[in-house]
């Protein structure tokens, strides 16, 4: 199901489909868990290019990449990382450093960063805002 890329595919496909500098833009989502990031990058590239399902624990555990041309022609280099809280320490290491290596994806691009919460009521989770 998944077919995200590295930072490096990210480049080549780019360069493969002469999209100029100025019409990429970069989207991070960004939040805890189980809220949905993956989903919604799946959602904007309209097919599934990131694992996604309901589970106990971390679904995406590496930085992944995926690339959506809109209809003007706009190329969405779409940043999928795993969730920022997650327990043991070595878990919020490893996600820290995807973070960073995404933000470092073409980092001349007009950045979007996105952060994801869920809500009880209208109202976000505590562990989503602390």
């Amino acid at each position: 199901m998944s077919t995200s890329l590295t930072i490096a595919q990210v480049d080549a496909e780019l360069l493969r489909m002469n999209v100029p500098e100025a019409s990429v833009v970069k989207v991070l989502m960004l939040g805890n868990p189980g809220r949905g990031k993956s989903l919604l990058l799946n959602a904007i590239a309209a097919r599934a290019l990131f694992a996604h399902r309901i589970a106990a624990g971390a679904v995406t555990t590496a930085a992944e990449y995926g690339i959506h041309v809109d209809e003007r022609g706009v190329a969405h280099v779409l940043c999928n990382v795993p969730g920022l809280v997650e327990a043991g320490a070595a878990n919020l290491t490893r996600n820290q450093q995807c973070v960073e290596s995404a933000l470092r994806v073409k980092p001349q691009a007009a950045t979007v960063v996105v952060f994801v919460v869920a809500h009880l009521g209208g109202r976000p989770l505590d562990e989503d805002i602390a």
